[in-house]
Formats: C-alpha cells, structure tokens, sequence
C-alpha cells in the first residue's frame, strides 16, 4: 500500500550512499551519483590511505564518452591537448599459445 507522498508504508526513500573503495570505479560511481542524484541523495566515499594504487589496467572503451557527456567533461581540455587513444580490448596472444 502507498502512502500519498508514493512511498510503501514501512519503508524509506534512500538519502545516503557510502561508496566503499575509491579507484577508479568509485570515484566514477561517486561522479555519476553526484551528476545525477545528487540533488537527492548524501554521497560518501571511502577509501583508506593504507591501500595504494593497484593498477588493473582498465580500458577506456567507447561508452566512456557517453559518461564524459553526463559529467559535463570536454575531452581535449581533459587530456589537456595530448595524443591519446581509445583502447577498447585487449588481445592475449600469449594466453591464447598456452591453451
């Protein structure tokens, strides 16, 4: 059953997210909250001093522009007139050998 704000009788609306973990998906997930609910929602992100950078390697795959777009980013000023590229996968060809 709804109450007339629309909420469910027993339930509340979301007003706070904690974001665990920084790097790079966090602090797009903090980003795209932020652009997006942040008018809404209180967004906390955590991260520990302890934990360096990892490294993973992440790809820059084409729908990154779509992200860029909702953010507001321009791309040349971002890259700051560097040459760059989009990766969008990787080839294993060693991996590929072994098997």
């Amino acid at each position: 059953m709804r109450e007339q704000n629309g909420e469910e009788r027993g339930r509340r609306p979301i007003r706070r997210v904690v974001i665990a973990g920084g790097g790079t998906a966090g602090w797009m997930m903090a980003a795209g909250l932020s652009r997006t609910l942040g008018k809404l929602l209180d967004i906390k992100l955590v991260e520990s001093d302890e934990i360096g950078t990892v490294g993973v390697g992440e790809a820059t795959i084409p729908t990154l522009m779509n992200f860029h777009n909702l953010l507001e980013i321009n791309e040349q000023e971002f890259m700051g007139g560097h040459p760059r590229h989009l990766q969008a996968g990787h080839q294993l060809r060693e991996l590929a050998q072994r098997q």
